[in-house]
């Protein structure tokens, strides 16, 4: 008969040791997946539409926490911050929140399927008491931190607002020209802003050469620089390029020069004259022209302050030009 004998003196403490380890384990709770770390909710949202039933005005007051566009900051086991100063404690369970308001518990169901939120409250599904449904969709931010409002003009869904980023959407940056002859001999992409001006960066955002507009990566992630079919597309559906600006431009004449002929802005593109570079490097029409990029060599869409049309022309790729971007 063949026997087998512990030789190390270290074997039985060791064994002790792990034994009283595995005990340990077997005790305790198994490590619980965090909850909110794939509830993708952080950023900008815009309201898309609001509806409450059967809600006396001071409850729907103290509901509506985010009832217009509003930022969801931060995230977490125990709180939720909304906006710059409110910060509520906050937990969730399967599909609810439960966030606590001042003198109030307020559980709201939620879905999210990437890019639609939808908050629903209801106060007493038995008795058919108050209901608010909010759907919320992401607002474009590109990689400065820049945020964009974005509005559905037939099946696309455009930006509100001109691009101002000074970095390709890989962090790389874009150079930035001042000098007039750097600028007319560049053959790579550039950008500046309108007279070298950076207050001009919030109301017109920045102007590109087509290097830039045609680089791929200019736009978020998720957008990209119009084609000019893209562009055609947007202008038929809004009734021809005869009448097309006048549909795309902002009112009055704040920003235009008057007489702003036509304008209506009844598309919600806001168009605004951000003015131009020329290839040889000089600024002008601000105030009285809009200029936009696409990504189809050369082609660009032109506003001007006394009518109407939504014009295609064909220009130099040195020249500077606004970009408004469109969703994927």
């Amino acid at each position: 008969m063949v026997s087998f004998s512990i030789k190390s003196p270290f074997s039985l403490p060791l064994a002790i040791f792990f034994l009283f380890v595995s005990l340990i384990f077997v005790g305790c709770d198994p490590i619980k997946p965090n909850p909110y770390e794939n509830l993708d909710i952080i950023g900008i949202w815009e309201q898309d539409s609001y509806r409450a039933e059967n809600c006396n005005a001071p409850l729907e007051n103290e509901l509506s926490y985010c009832k217009n566009n509003c930022e969801i900051l931060q995230i977490g086991a125990g709180t939720i911050t909304i906006d710059e100063y409110e910060t509520y404690e906050f937990s969730l369970n399967k599909d609810t929140m439960i966030i606590v308001m001042p003198n109030k518990k307020v559980s709201l169901k939620y879905t999210y399927d990437g890019d639609v939120l939808t908050f629903f409250y209801q106060q007493d599904i038995f008795s058919g008491g108050c209901s608010i449904t909010t759907t919320y969709h992401k607002a474009a931010t590109d990689i400065d931190g820049n945020i964009y409002h974005t509005v559905d003009i037939g099946t696309q869904t455009w930006m509100v607002e001109n691009l101002k980023t000074t970095r390709f959407n890989d962090g790389t940056d874009i150079p930035f020209v001042s000098d007039g002859k750097q600028w007319e001999n560049m053959t790579s992409a550039a950008a500046c802003w309108y007279d070298n001006n950076h207050l001009y960066k919030e109301l017109y955002g920045v102007l590109y050469n087509f290097y830039a507009a045609k680089s791929g990566n200019i736009c978020p992630q998720g957008w990209h620089v119009p084609s000019d079919a893209e562009w055609t597309k947007l202008s038929n559906f809004l009734g021809g390029e005869t009448i097309a600006g006048g549909k795309l431009k902002e009112t009055g004449t704040n920003l235009w020069w008057s007489p702003n002929s036509e304008a209506t802005n009844e598309s919600g593109f806001t168009a605004l004259p951000g003015g131009t570079r020329y290839n040889f490097g000089q600024f002008d029409n601000i105030g009285r022209v809009g200029y936009w990029w696409t990504s189809t060599p050369e082609w660009y869409r032109q506003l001007l302050w006394q009518e109407g049309v939504l014009h295609r022309y064909g220009n130099l790729w040195q020249n500077g030009m606004c970009i408004r971007c469109v969703k994927n």
